[in-house]
């Protein structure tokens, strides 16, 4: 390519608007009402100061930060003694009613901050008298052991200002083993994971198998079922430890993980404080965890079946409906045990069906449009049509009855703050948004489920200081009752037998590593009452979950270490299970009146400073996110090297980036980047280029949609320069379930350079000594793009996904430059692309071969482009063999998730630039011609590549690395080619 020094003869077109709009613009920007990333809606926002936290709450969640005040400090000096923490400080704690789910974070990054989205708890927080307040006890507490450093660690986080600079977190302590720790703190006094029979099940059915984890498959990111057995291993250890060697020696050894000890981590550092080697402390702690005594019950529906996971067992006319969470779908089995997907869900909680049989009501957790906040909805399904109905409720576990003769009705439980009630909506073919009937039922609780006892009677299941609730309410009288069952219980479900009517459920007994039973209480008569419970004493292989009796056969899932099975047995088998009758405990409806969030408000009060606000005791200011704007964490030697429409790059270089959020409530992230010099990597040796780098990136989600601007400018000591500046806007929509994903983005980029590359004639031209940005060469480019995705896991291991993926992006790009062509629309260019993309769990049907999965999935991607010479990219993809290996690998603390053998075909089409006109998509001919007469380059390829991740601190969970290498043969040329693969997603 030629170079010119000379400045090229080239007409400079102004592009840019006129003032008055850009200024009009702005204004409306600016007046708009205010959102933030944890609110759906605007909000005014207030603060709460104490001594360690400063309280961040809206307009309505005024006694939810009262409450917290006047117990964060307690616990936040409880802590600070357990983990021996030498230095205080301050955290922010950001509060959202937004969120149906209770949700309580805690995140060093950019800076100390617990978010707190607030809702009622649900069964799983059944171990906890508060679920709200044990929840921001988990957070303190894992701030504060997290903080703990030695002297010289103390001194460099004040001195860079970075919180998230914690040896413990960030090296020492895999992410799970840190979670078990803060469990066993949390709950040192009772309660939790040690309280948690369900949970601890798990390990004492691993241990019986033969597949109990070792300590590194326990400290690695396992992601396959069951999940939660490394998180809960790791708790039960840490509880072990602390009574085995007490807590003083447990306080030296969290002393010891507050500095880097150098190739010591957790096994270096355990053993120096404990004096034992931590696989021989793991190994007693294993032995320690007792085999309960089981019976053989009932046989499998599906013989040799170990790639589903059974849930949500429930009856529909002698048919038995499930979902499988691990194909994420909604299945029937008829009276002849076959098998139908009914319809693809995901996050599902709870199914039931209508009286008559013909629908469905789907109960489901989904995220609400651009947001981090999460909606309940349920929604019907039309069995008949197999479409869901468009109207929906937002309320949880939703559930029909017959609420009068001949009317059918759903209930459910409507989740507004820390407050449910009981709402019942009208069904005629269609569910009305408008209730007929609410109950408000006690403070503090944790949901479980919903049963329908009889005409106008439901039975509400709930848990309130960690005793399981059932509650009797009448939709038409409004009478009620309250009774106590003396056990663990959840998967409560009506169920037809041949004795009359019973409510099955899944209990134990409490005693830690027991397995789960069969319990039942029957149905007296037609208006509803309940007898006694009846409480199976015999503990089934494998545990009965999801009890369900159709037909005089009752069906329940059983788990093993690695998969769950469906079983089926005689309705009269039962009796061998040696069921007792235990009675219910009726309790007065003055013991649950007790609320721990008093009703406060806001009150003002003349003092010395004039008017002045309080709530309760607490002065009330007013939010300033300025006081935030300097707080960040910052990256050295990997500053910000590009951006485009689609991402934003960092490289190596001679400098670094510095991340902030300017508030806590999220409403605006931003990136500082400045670099002397990017490390070239073409060279073998580590060269600098002779460039200057700053940069900047803002977000920010003040509006309904999220704004981002960036803004890059490259420059060298002879004067020449290049500046981009780029405005964006994006906007997701969640069409129903999480995974039906619709995004938009709208973006617009400005470049300014003193060099110009004229592709046509393959000359390029330079200005020197600092032009003004009026004379350099300015481009400006449009971007639109939609995109819809319905990408989901089908099967037990991420090999197996399936759904498909398309959009669709229009492109135009002005350039003045060109403006003394004779083409007409010369200056402008205007393109598309499209891409389509699937996803298939299987092509062959080869199932149930334990670890290794032969069902050969299936990826297919093709994109049509039209610009940068390059005009088409597709491959397809087949998994020959893969190998779910989920296991830790001694000595150097990496988790090995899985191996994989890929077979695939990539082709990508091109076009020469120079002899080629610009494709314009107004120039529909010459732009399918020119896609037409690309030039083909294509290959087949094999890949042998591995999943893994570090078990080092916190990287456990945030860094997963693929690696291996890639065998191409290009067909065309003959010649092949051995290339290694590397990607990894922080």
């Amino acid at each position: 390519m030629q170079k010119k020094r000379s400045k090229m003869h080239l007409r400079k077109n102004s592009f840019f608007i006129h003032s008055p709009r850009v200024l009009l613009l702005f204004f409306l920007i600016c007046t708009a009402p205010l959102y933030a990333a944890i609110y759906s809606r605007p909000r005014r926002v207030f603060v709460i100061q104490t001594e360690y936290f400063e309280y961040i709450f809206p307009r309505g969640a005024e006694q939810t930060a009262c409450y917290l005040a006047k117990n964060g400090d307690a616990l936040f000096e409880k802590a600070a003694e357990q983990f021996s923490l030498q230095k205080t400080f301050r955290i922010p704690v950001a509060i959202s009613l937004d969120s149906d789910v209770l949700s309580v974070s805690y995140t060093a990054t950019p800076y100390n901050r617990i978010t707190i989205f607030q809702a009622p708890g649900e069964a799983q927080n059944c171990t906890t008298d508060n679920a709200l307040l044990s929840a921001f006890a988990k957070s303190i507490t894992e701030a504060v052991a997290s903080s703990v450093r030695s002297p010289f660690w103390q001194f460099a986080s004040d001195l860079l200002g970075m919180d998230a600079l914690q040896p413990a977190a960030l090296l020492n302590i895999p992410a799970a083993f840190m979670d078990g720790i803060i469990n066993a703190a949390v709950y040192s006094d009772g309660g939790g994971i040690m309280k948690d029979s369900f949970s601890l099940e798990l390990l004492s059915r691993a241990k019986k198998e033969g597949c109990f984890p070792t300590w590194n498959d326990a400290s690695g990111a396992k992601d396959t079922y069951p999940v939660q057995i490394s998180q809960t291993a790791c708790s039960a250890f840490a509880a072990y430890i602390q009574q085995r060697w007490g807590m003083e020696l447990f306080a030296e050894f969290w002393k010891q993980c507050g500095s880097v000890q150098f190739f010591k981590l957790t096994p270096g550092i355990f053993k120096k404080v404990y004096k034992i080697p931590l696989k021989e402390a793991w190994k007693d702690f294993e032995n320690s965890i007792p085999i309960p005594q089981t019976v053989s019950f009932g046989t499998k529906i599906f013989k040799g079946s170990t790639e589903n996971l059974y849930s949500l067992l429930t009856e529909n006319h002698g048919m038995l409906i499930y979902f499988d969470y691990s194909k994420n779908a909604v299945f029937s089995v008829d009276k002849k045990q076959k098998r139908k997907r009914i319809l693809i869900a995901e996050n599902i909680t709870s199914l039931s069906s209508s009286p008559d049989g013909n629908y469905l009501a789907v109960s489901y957790k989904a995220e609400k449009t651009n947001r981090k906040l999460t909606s309940c909805t349920t929604q019907v399904f039309d069995l008949q049509k197999k479409l869901f109905q468009p109207e929906f409720t937002n309320v949880r576990n939703g559930t029909f009855f017959e609420e009068r003769e001949g009317k059918t009705a759903i209930a459910g439980f409507y989740a507004k703050d820390s407050q449910v009630q009981l709402k019942v909506f009208p069904f005629y073919e269609t569910v009305e948004k408008t209730d007929m009937f609410t109950f408000a039922l006690p403070e503090n609780i944790q949901t479980e489920g919903i049963v329908p006892l009889g005409t106008g009677k439901l039975l509400c299941i709930y848990y309130y200081k960690k005793d399981c609730i059932l509650q009797t309410v009448n939709t038409i009288t409004r009478e009620t009752a309250f009774y106590k069952l003396p056990v663990q219980a959840k998967n409560f479900t009506r169920c037809e037998t041949p004795d009359g009517s019973d409510v099955f459920f899944t209990y134990t007994d409490g005693t830690p590593y027991s397995v789960s039973k069969a319990g039942y209480i029957p149905i007296l008569e037609k208006g509803g009452a309940l007898g006694d419970a009846y409480l199976a004493q015999d503990s089934v292989d494998g545990g009965m979950n999801g009890t369900c009796v159709a037909d005089g056969t009752v069906y329940f899932s059983s788990s093993t270490a690695k998969y769950q099975v469906l079983k089926q047995a005689n309705f009269k088998d039962l009796e061998k299970l040696s069921f007792i009758a235990v009675q219910k405990i009726e309790i007065e409806q003055t013991e649950m009146q007790t609320a721990d969030i008093i009703p406060v408000k806001i009150e003002k009060i003349n003092g010395e400073h004039g008017t002045e606000k309080y709530l309760s005791e607490f002065k009330i200011t007013k939010y300033k996110p300025i006081h935030y704007i300097f707080k960040g964490t910052l990256f050295p030697f990997f500053p910000i090297s590009s951006f485009d429409f689609t991402k934003t790059s960092l490289a190596p270089g001679l400098g670094a980036t510095y991340y902030t959020s300017t508030d806590p409530l999220e409403t605006m992230t931003a990136a500082l980047s400045f670099c002397a010099g990017f490390i070239d990597l073409s060279q073998k040796t580590f060269t600098l280029d002779d460039n200057f780098t700053l940069a900047s990136t803002i977000n920010t989600t003040i509006l309904p949609f999220d704004l981002s601007l960036s803004g890059i400018w490259s420059f060298d000591s002879q004067g020449h320069y290049d500046l981009q500046a780029m405005l964006g806007v994006s906007w997701n929509h969640f069409l129903g379930m999480s995974f039906h994903h619709l995004s938009f983005g709208l973006k617009m980029l400005w470049k300014c350079t003193t060099t110009y590359i004229d592709y046509e004639t393959n000359t390029s031209t330079e200005l020197d000594d600092w032009p003004n940005i009026a004379d350099a060469y300015n481009t400006l480019s449009s971007y639109f793009n939609i995109t819809y995705s319905n990408y989901h896991q089908s099967g037990m291991t991420s090999f197996e996904q399936y759904g498909i993926e398309t959009g669709a992006t229009l492109i135009n790009i002005y350039d003045p430059q060109k403006s003394n062509k004779e083409e007409e629309n010369s200056t402008n260019q205007f393109t598309a692309s499209l891409s389509f993309g699937l996803k298939l769990p299987f092509t062959l049907p080869v199932f149930n071969t334990g670890n290794w999965v032969l069902c050969m999935p299936l990826a297919f991607y093709t994109s049509l482009y039209g610009r940068n010479g390059k005009s088409s990219e597709s491959y397809a993809e087949a998994l020959v063999a893969g190998y779910e290996i989920q296991k830790g690998i001694p000595g150097i603390n990496l988790y090995l998730q899985r191996f994989g053998i890929k077979f695939g075909y990539d082709i990508q089409l091109y076009y020469n630039e120079l002899e080629n006109s610009n494709t314009d998509l107004r120039d529909f001919k010459n732009f399918m011609n020119v896609l037409v007469n690309s030039e083909t380059d294509d290959y087949f390829y094999i890949n042998l590549e591995a999943a893994l991740s570090p078990s080092i601190g916190k990287f456990a969970d945030s860094v997963k690395i693929t690696a291996g290498v890639q065998f191409q043969m290009n067909i065309r040329k003959s010649k092949g080619k051995i290339a290694a693969l590397l990607n990894m997603n922080l």
